[in-house]
C-alpha cells in the first residue's frame, strides 16, 4: 500500500460541523465583561432555550449549549486554580466530557474509578492501566471499554520518564483493542483524549495487520481559560464529537456481540485473535557509571 493510499484511509474520518446558531453564541459570550453568576444565566439560558427548540432540526446544538452554560457559569465565579489537578479537570475538563460523552445513552463514563475494564475475574488477564476517565460500554457483569483520556494540569503537564501520558495513553488503547478483539468485536475503532495543560489531543487506535496498532491523531486544539476565549469551543466541541461518532460504532457492535454471546451463537473473528500482541515493554533509566576511586556523589 503506497504512502498517499495510507493517508487517504487514515484521514478518511468525516469532519463534524457545528450551526451558525453555535458561533454566535460563542461570539456573544466572548465580548461579555465584569459579569457575575447571575447575570451570566440571563445570556445563557437562552441559548438552552434556542437549542431545544431546534433540536431536531440540530441535535448538536444542545450539547454546545450545556458546554457554554456550564463553562460560563463556572468561569464567572473567578479563576479556579489550575496548579491542582482536580480543580483543572473538574474547572475545564469535565464538563467537556459529560456534555459530550453522556449524550449518548448507549455509553456509560467514570472518572478515575480504578482501571481498564473494571473488576477482573480470576481468569482473565489484569492490567496497570488507571486512566483518568473511561468511556465504556455494560451488560450485566461484561464491561468493554471503547475510550480513555490522560489529563495533566498546567503545572505538571511535562513528560515524565519511563512513561509519558501520550505513551500511557498508547499502551492503554492497545489493551483496549486487545479486549475487544479477544470478545469477538468486529474491526473495533477506540478513542483516547490527551490533555497536557490547556492543548487537548484527540486519537483513534485500530488493528489494522497482525501485531501493527494504528495510532492516529485526529485533532489538536486549546482550552479555553477564560470567558473570553469561548469562541475555542467550537472546535473542542467537534474534535470531542468526532471522537464519540467514530467510537459509537464501536460500542454498536459490542453490543450486538453482547446479545450474540447471550444467544449461544458463536464470533466471527475479525480481525482474528492471532492479530493481537499482549507485550508491553518499560524503559529503564541506565545508572551512570562512576570513575575509578571517585565517589558517585563527585562525579
Amino acid at each position: 500500500m503506497t504512502h498517499r493510499k495510507i493517508m487517504a484511509e487514515v484521514n478518511s474520518e468525516p469532519v463534524v460541523t457545528l450551526s451558525d446558531r453555535v458561533l454566535s453564541w460563542c461570539h456573544k459570550l466572548s465580548m461579555l465583561r465584569n459579569q457575575d453568576w447571575f447575570s451570566i444565566q440571563k445570556v445563557t439560558v437562552p441559548f438552552l432555550n434556542e437549542a431545544v427548540a431546534t433540536m431536531d432540526e440540530s441535535p448538536l446544538d444542545v450539547i454546545v449549549a450545556n458546554i457554554l452554560h456550564r463553562a460560563a457559569m463556572t468561569l464567572a465565579t473567578g479563576t479556579s486554580n489550575v496548579e491542582l489537578e482536580d480543580t483543572f479537570v473538574h474547572s475545564f475538563i469535565s464538563n467537556l466530557f459529560e456534555s459530550i460523552f453522556m449524550s449518548e445513552s448507549a455509553l456509560e463514563c467514570a472518572w478515575a474509578n480504578g482501571k481498564l475494564g473494571g473488576k477482573r475475574k480470576h481468569h482473565e488477564v489484569d492490567n496497570p492501566f488507571k486512566p483518568d476517565y473511561i468511556v465504556f460500554i455494560a451488560q450485566k457483569a461484561a464491561r468493554f471499554d471503547i475510550t480513555c483520556a490522560e489529563a495533566k494540569s498546567p503545572s505538571n503537564s511535562r513528560a515524565t520518564f519511563p512513561r509519558s501520558d501520550f505513551t500511557k495513553l498508547g499502551l492503554e488503547l492497545k489493551w483496549m483493542i486487545n479486549t475487544l478483539v479477544r470478545n469477538g468485536i468486529q474491526d473495533p475503532v477506540v478513542g483516547g483524549v490527551l490533555i497536557r495543560g490547556f492543548e487537548l489531543s484527540t486519537y483513534k487506535m485500530e488493528l489494522s495487520h497482525p501485531g501493527v496498532y494504528r495510532f492516529v491523531e485526529l485533532s489538536k486544539t486549546t482550552i479555553f481559560k477564560s470567558i473570553q476565549q469561548m469562541s475555542l469551543v467550537p472546535s473542542i466541541a467537534a474534535n470531542l464529537i468526532q471522537l464519540k461518532e467514530i467510537t459509537l460504532s464501536t460500542a454498536i457492535k459490542t453490543k450486538e456481540r453482547l446479545l450474540q454471546r447471550s444467544h449461544g451463537e458463536s464470533a466471527n473473528a475479525c480481525p482474528p485473535v492471532s492479530f493481537i500482541r499482549d507485550e508491553f515493554y518499560s524503559l529503564v533509566k541506565r545508572r551512570k557509571k562512576s570513575y575509578e576511586g571517585m565517589p558517585k556523589n563527585k562525579q
